[in-house]
């Protein structure tokens, strides 16, 4: 009897794992994508330009490494021609449109049928569609902006052949103005306005997105939903933690299922769970972080990332990198959870002191 297949769940390629200058982190969506990807059973190959900083984190996660310039579609699509792939994706910023374009280029955005009569349907739509999603770059010189009135919320889920599967929303809080910093994100299977999922699947109709993960931004102003942005990616910034909390699933493991052709086990509410970030005191060297282990101990709290540690240098920057650790808890509702999330953060301390400078040139 022949020895069963390790890989048997399919070959999956990941381009890049981390945003340029990421640090590697377990919490990381691509590195997240790997290990859902061995769970799954599925042989990863990586397409990167940094092995020598990825290697040492996640070397056990992989079994192919690809070398070349990630900043363009076709030289990764060159670099993984005459591979065996299921998928090539991305789940880190800017790489997730890069992958997409290779992997149209490859012919790798399939659809799968289980009939003759889906097939032909599937076939047809195929043949009307006028390019595949991807994230909109801005060429010319002019941004013009608009301020939208209205909390800023999110849809989040996974396209499958043309399909939504929304899994959930969340709310956040923001920094006062100019620089709205996301300060809490809380996740729930509970709607957040009647019309906030057909306006979602009608903007991934339009931009012809019909298989993957989606990270779908819009502020609820009196009139609707307005588009803020979508991304073609599982949301960032550890939020894919609090929905797998929230639903009880593994959100990276329903991407990896759908792009292999795996069966999804349907997600079941539990629930709500809450990020709650601490940002930047002030410009300078950290002198101490106090009382992780005692925010990470508290009733409902699942987890405390801290990303500095003392001796590190930081400075305001006014934007989401201003957030230098986070509380992950759970609730009964979005509220209950952030609730729990802010008293625990609270009894986080990060302090800052002078730089410190050098005296050798």
């Amino acid at each position: 009897m022949a020895a069963p297949d390790p890989h048997s769940g399919g070959r999956v390629a990941f381009v890049e794992l981390l945003p340029p200058g990421g640090r590697p982190n377990p919490g990381a969506n691509g590195i997240a994508g790997l290990r859902a990807a061995r769970a799954l059973h599925c042989e990863t190959v990586v397409v990167t330009a940094h092995r020598h900083r990825l290697e040492p984190a996640v070397g056990e996660l992989v079994d192919t490494w690809i070398g070349c310039d990630t900043t363009s579609a076709d030289s990764v699509a060159d670099a993984v021609a005459g591979q065996r792939l299921d998928a090539l994706i991305s789940w880190a910023d800017p790489f997730a449109g890069i992958a997409q374009q290779a992997a149209t280029r490859l012919r790798l955005d399939t659809v799968r049928a289980a009939t003759l009569t889906e097939l032909r349907h599937a076939v047809a739509a195929h043949r009307r569609r006028t390019g595949y999603g991807d994230a909109v770059t801005p060429a010319g010189r002019l941004i013009c902006e608009q301020e939208l009135q209205g909390p800023l919320v999110s849809a989040e889920g996974m396209a499958v052949d043309g399909r939504l599967e929304t899994w959930g929303h969340t709310d956040r809080t923001l920094s006062p103005p100019p620089h709205y910093i996301e300060t809490s994100v809380a996740f729930s299977a509970e709607p957040l306005h009647p019309d906030l999922d057909d306006y979602a699947a009608a903007v991934c109709k339009a931009l012809g997105y019909r298989n993957g993960p989606f990270h779908f931004e819009a502020v609820l102003t009196d009139t609707g939903p307005v588009l803020v942005e979508i991304n073609t990616r599982l949301v960032g910034a550890g939020i894919h933690r609090a929905i797998d909390l929230a639903t009880g699933t593994s959100c990276v493991e329903q991407v990896l299922r759908g792009y292999v052709g795996l069966p999804l086990p349907p997600p079941r509410a539990d629930g709500a769970a809450c990020l709650a970030h601490l940002t930047i005191p002030a410009d300078g060297r950290i002198t101490a972080v106090e009382g992780v282990d005692v925010a990470r101990t508290s009733p409902g709290v699942h987890d405390v990332v801290c990303s500095v540690t003392p001796g590190d240098t930081v400075t305001v920057t006014g934007s989401n990198t201003d957030r230098l650790c986070y509380v992950l808890a759970t609730g009964e509702s979005r509220h209950a959870a952030r609730r729990t999330a802010r008293n625990a953060a609270a009894k986080i301390g990060i302090t800052t002191g002078p730089y410190a400078w050098s005296s050798h040139v």
